[in-house]
């Protein structure tokens, strides 16, 4: 199941993103565990950061007990969103660890 932490804000919700929704659950899912968008637009983020574009959104990743299936979790899913997404694991061993994964599709030869 994916949840939305309260105050989370999505202004416009993007093609590039709403389709991703069904294998961030999947993922989190055989894993055992519910997905937790924590961030969408809205919060401080970085200068050119995505989220204020509707593009990026942070998972929480707090909640997964070891590494060892957070890396799991994090190489699923960056295998399978492919090329036009960014995935970084942020802040990791901190209280506000977790995945952002941004849409940026590459232009053809790059």
């Amino acid at each position: 199941m994916i949840l939305i932490k309260d105050g989370v804000v999505f202004k416009a919700l993007k093609p590039g993103m709403y389709r991703i929704a069904p294998i961030i659950d999947r993922i989190f899912g055989y894993y055992g565990f519910d997905a937790v968008i924590t961030s969408g637009n809205d919060g401080k983020h970085k200068d050119g950061s995505l989220h204020g574009k509707d593009l990026a959104w942070d998972l929480r990743s707090h909640h997964i007990p070891t590494a060892d299936v957070k890396w799991k979790i994090f190489n699923n899913l960056k295998m399978e969103l492919g090329k036009d997404y960014d995935l970084l694991f942020e802040n990791q061993g901190m209280a506000n660890e977790h995945f952002h994964i941004e849409f940026q599709p590459r232009k053809e030869g790059k």
